[in-house]
């Protein structure tokens, strides 16, 4: 992991703004070394582009996998929020609400999920807002 992580690190910003999968596979080095502040990087970038929305829903996906769920809140956002308006056959605004809904409620269970309660339910009433 060592060596990706040199990779990632070494590329050069129009790597990452001209192909998405670039990010991709980055995002999936961040998720593998628990590093959230390049994945936040990598799901910017991923979310940036206009004709791969597939790659962001594989992002989602794989942090779902590594049980990041602050990633995984972080992918939906990003997609809703760019969707919102205009969404793509693909996308079905509904669910992704609702995974995010569930996804903010599992982490109000999860242990300290309490201490950060009155955060964790202003996110919640802004994905209720967001869905109306």
């Amino acid at each position: 992991m060592d060596g990706a992580l040199s990779i990632v690190q070494n590329m050069s910003k129009q790597n990452w703004d001209d192909e998405p999968m670039t990010a991709y596979l980055a995002f999936k080095v961040a998720i593998r070394i628990g590093d959230r502040d390049l994945a936040e990087r990598c799901l910017e970038a991923v979310s940036k582009t206009t004709d791969h929305i597939d790659y962001l829903g594989a992002c989602i996906a794989e942090s779902q996998k590594a049980e990041d769920i602050y990633c995984a809140i972080s992918g939906l956002r990003k997609l809703h929020g760019k969707y919102e308006h205009q969404p793509p056959n693909k996308i079905h605004l509904p669910a992704l609400f609702r995974c995010a809904i569930r996804l903010l409620n599992y982490l109000l269970e999860e242990p300290g999920g309490q201490d950060r309660k009155g955060e964790i339910v202003e996110e919640l009433c802004s994905e209720f807002d967001a869905g109306e």
